[in-house]
């Protein structure tokens, strides 16, 4: 569905949302606007081909009005959208494999660390990526 220009009546057919519900949920006046449910609201990303996730991860970054119209930040938080979508499962799986842990010791204050660890090893990685491409450049035999 093309969701530059997307109609009341256009989204109600794709979403199964009743148009007045549609026209409640997403008045242009804030204060006009009916409280929206979570089924509703996947009703709505799905008809726009939106993946709920990408949505949440697109309003926490983009609060920043620099990040939001930035080229610059556009391929890094799709691409890590797509990181982030299934990162919950691989780590569920890892931890099916490390033996003595069911679970029960997982804290939540562990997430600090782990994000610093997660973001300090994806930095390695890109700089890696830049490297290797950099040194191909140099090697290029069409140059």
């Amino acid at each position: 569905m093309d969701h530059d220009r997307v109609g009341i009546r256009s989204l109600a057919l794709h979403s199964g949302i009743g148009k007045s519900r549609i026209g409640l949920l997403l008045h242009r006046d804030p204060s006009k606007r009916s409280a929206m449910q979570i089924n509703e609201l996947q009703a709505i990303l799905r008809a726009l081909d939106v993946e709920l996730l990408d949505a949440v991860f697109c309003v926490e970054t983009l609060r920043d009005e620099n990040i939001r119209y930035s080229d610059r930040y556009r391929t890094l938080i799709s691409m890590l959208c797509a990181l982030f979508r299934h990162l919950p499962a691989s780590l569920i799986a890892a931890l099916d494999d490390v033996t003595d842990l069911d679970g029960t010791e997982v804290r939540p204050e562990w997430a600090g660390p782990l994000e610093r660890a997660v973001t300090k090893r994806i930095v390695h990685e890109i700089n890696a990526v830049t490297n290797r491409r950099a040194m191909l450049g140099d090697f290029n035999i069409f140059s």
